[in-house]
């Protein structure tokens, strides 16, 4: 008996996978909201190729899911974009992709070690996580909540995405900000990874960019060396920014945060020595601008 029977029926289940792509990428293609508003998807399909925001993509004609979750996947970044355009929090789509970097940089780490990682939901979360963060701002309900993941659940499904994508995809956002080292512990890789990738944002002179951003929108001070109960931005970065390292849950992350949080380390150094030679005694807001370039 041939014992390759298993494998025949996988090719099966293989070509009728990327017949049903086929079909989700023409009606993705016919979207009018699409920068493409394809008149004639088939013959973008027959050609092989597909011009993408000035960039050729080539693919193979027998392979539609790389083509398929490309252009929606720019088609994402284009409504997370939309959403977050007036976001002065830190937390719009520069944040968004960085972490979509950081979580694919991750995922690489680990692919040899977990093979049956679900690493489309891991970068697609790591998109969305923060995109009810006006929301939250505007409500002062949760940007993970039920109502601000129902809102998500919206735009992913006016980006092409189905129920079945979208379950795993909630999952995830719902548990990205859990602080808890024993609850960190017990969460599924995919949630571990993305948390990582989300603390990563928070590191090197990018993360202080966001993080002095984030505390002008809030009106913080800088810094004051006299003890008070008011938020301070330098005590935050070296209370919290500059533990990260010690919540990292994966061996990748941990890496990629070495040389980050030497520039965390820099920025502090330099901070106190200019603090001390023109003996200052409160920052005002203003000099977020000159350390934020």
């Amino acid at each position: 008996m041939r014992k390759d029977f298993p494998k025949n029926i996988n090719h099966k289940e293989e070509k009728l996978q990327e017949q049903e792509m086929r079909e989700r990428l023409v009606l993705l293609l016919r979207d009018k909201r699409w920068i493409l508003n394809c008149n004639d998807p088939q013959k973008l399909i027959r050609a092989g190729k597909i011009k993408i925001n000035g960039e050729i993509v080539i693919f193979k004609r027998d392979k539609f899911s790389e083509l398929f979750k490309t252009i929606r996947e720019k088609l994402l970044l284009i409504n997370i974009k939309q959403i977050l355009k007036d976001d002065n929090t830190g937390h719009g789509l520069n944040h968004a992709v960085e972490t979509y970097n950081y979580a694919r940089k991750i995922i690489n780490g680990e692919i040899i070690e977990n093979v049956n990682l679900d690493k489309d939901s891991v970068l697609i979360a790591a998109l969305v996580h923060d995109v009810e963060r006006l929301y939250e701002k505007k409500t002062g309900r949760s940007h993970y909540g039920p109502e601000a993941l129902e809102q998500i659940e919206e735009l992913l499904l006016k980006s092409h995405f189905n129920e079945k994508e979208i379950l795993p995809i909630l999952e995830l956002v719902k548990v990205h900000d859990i602080t808890s080292w024993e609850k960190l512990k017990t969460l599924p890789r995919e949630a571990q990874i993305l948390i990582d990738a989300d603390n990563l944002g928070a590191l090197g002179f990018a993360g202080l960019r966001r993080t002095l951003q984030f505390a002008k929108s809030k009106n913080e001070i800088l810094y004051s060396p006299n003890d008070s109960e008011e938020r301070c931005t330098i005590k935050h970065i070296e209370d919290y920014v500059m533990n990260v390292y010690k919540c990292l849950l994966t061996p990748k992350a941990k890496k990629l945060a070495i040389p980050l949080i030497k520039e965390v380390r820099s920025f502090i150094n330099e901070f106190y020595k200019e603090y001390h030679e023109t003996k200052v005694a409160n920052y005002s807001m203003k000099v977020f601008e000159r350390f934020s370039l």
